[in-house]
């Protein structure tokens, strides 16, 4: 990716800590997306779809860094989108490890061994229905099938403070911690673990992730809710492999079980060339109870990708295809269209700046 670098000088007064001078770059990507959709809903309510839409999406990046003559590094950096600032966070590190506060992915997201945290074919996941209403073909790595999880967990960016340790014998850990302010008790709790081993010209890495929402109030409706991974990755000169086992429970201000899911994805990145790149993701998962009457009901989904990009990522162009299948074990899902299957498509042109 070309960047565009800026070098100003920042005079930071830290005790008898030397001025510095701070480095600030811009860059970012916009892209163009193209997405279809086809499947067997018989929902009145969900006819006369096109089936078809188109999107755009920018993100510009600005960051400055500077480090002291003690070896501290002060980092800020913000990422501006086509309508607000989705990502804004200052950091320091150092060797007790780094701490940092704003507003951007939590602990469990960014020690996730999924592909939604990589994004590496055409934006993570392609969804089965773009409606993003009731209908049972709602996937857009948010949902699964009305089934509300997926292997990303919880992909939320709210304002937290988060600390990293230093990478001890191949062993990082993740917390944070988002407090959802004066009107709400929904506040987040993320751990993450990461542990690496150099193996077979490559690094194997295993991961566990926590992710807690405490329940907004003391109102019998309200709801808390826990997510948590655990999975294994390879990643080599191939490419990149992995497994991971994830769940999901919703607890209705402590009593009563909503939802309590469970599911297993696996997948694989494999680089053909130096400019071409192939994917496979294959993920399941399950209602193994659910106060709405979803008991049992199953979701799973093939997905296969190609990309292609110039000599420098300047330009990409990639395909992802997913073909699905939704299981209604009680044959009427929220007297809904019940069980559901279908493909979807997503074309996604992007340029890096």
């Amino acid at each position: 990716m070309r960047k565009v670098l800026l070098t100003t000088t920042a005079l930071i007064a830290l005790g008898s800590v030397s001025a510095v001078a701070a480095d600030v770059s811009v860059y970012g990507n916009t892209r163009y997306r193209y997405f279809a959709w086809s499947d067997d809903d018989s929902d009145p309510a969900n006819q006369g779809y096109n089936n078809s839409s188109t999107g755009e999406i920018l993100q510009l990046w600005t960051k400055a860094t500077a480090e002291t003559d003690s070896g501290l590094t002060f980092t800020a950096a913000a990422r501006l989108g086509a309508s607000q600032t989705d990502r804004n966070w200052m950091s320091i590190a150092g060797d007790f490890g780094t701490i940092r506060a704003g507003k951007d992915y939590l602990a469990a997201y960014t020690m996730s061994a999924t592909e939604c945290w990589m994004a590496t074919i055409a934006g993570g996941y392609v969804a089965a229905s773009s409606t993003g209403n009731s209908t049972a073909t709602t996937d857009d790595g948010e949902t699964r099938s009305r089934m509300d999880m997926s292997a990303c967990g919880n992909t939320a960016t709210p304002t937290h403070l988060m600390y990293t340790t230093p990478n001890i014998g191949g062993l990082v850990l993740k917390a944070s911690y988002a407090d959802a302010g004066g009107t709400s008790l929904a506040d987040t709790t993320s751990l993450g673990a990461k542990y690496t081993v150099d193996m077979g010209g490559g690094s194997l890495a295993f991961n566990y992730t926590s992710d807690t929402v405490d329940a907004a109030n003391e109102a019998t409706a309200t709801t808390e809710e826990e997510n948590g991974e655990i999975g294994v990755s390879f990643s080599g000169g191939f490419g990149r492999a992995y497994a991971v086992n994830f769940s999901s429970k919703k607890t209705t201000n402590g009593s009563s079980t909503t939802s309590d899911q469970d599911g297993t994805e696996f997948g694989i990145t494999y680089n053909v060339t130096d400019q071409w790149k192939a994917q496979y993701i294959r993920t399941d998962n399950t209602e193994n109870s659910s106060a709405s009457g979803n008991n049992r009901d199953e979701y799973g989904a093939d997905t296969f990708g190609v990309r292609y990009h110039l000599p420098g990522d300047v330009f990409r162009v990639g395909i992802l295809h997913k073909i699905f299948e939704y299981t209604d074990a009680s044959g009427d899902q929220n007297a809904g269209a019940g069980s559901n299957s279908g493909s979807a498509t997503r074309v996604e042109l992007r340029m890096n700046f």
